[in-house]
């Protein structure tokens, strides 16, 4: 659980990447990219973390993890990817991909 994991750990910057298959249009996978940063953005707001460091970017289905020709490879790329600096360096954490499927 990444929240508790940053608890005792002060972070100078945030930036969350949301991700998506291509079986939408680009406007469309680009905006629902944007929110799924968006909302894990705002969790951590919610949890007190101070919303100037933390960045949200949505990236469409610009950035693939996987092949989008198979469901396998289409899941693996809805994704949230969380990058936070602690103490000059970069750590990076990634959602499970299956979660998105019962958000969206």
């Amino acid at each position: 659980y990444i929240g508790t994991l940053l608890n005792d750990k002060p972070f100078s910057e945030m930036i969350i990447y949301g991700s998506t298959d291509n079986t939408e249009s680009r406007d469309y996978s680009q905006e629902l990219s944007e929110e799924r940063a968006e909302t894990v953005a705002e969790f951590f707001e919610n949890m007190g973390y101070n919303a100037d460091v933390i960045q949200a970017i949505g990236l469409g289905d610009t950035d693939p993890a996987a092949d989008n020709r198979t469901i396998e490879g289409r899941a693996k790329n809805r994704y949230v990817d969380v990058f936070v600096t602690i103490a000059d360096n970069w750590l990076r954490f990634m959602t499970a991909e299956c979660c998105w499927d019962a958000c969206n």
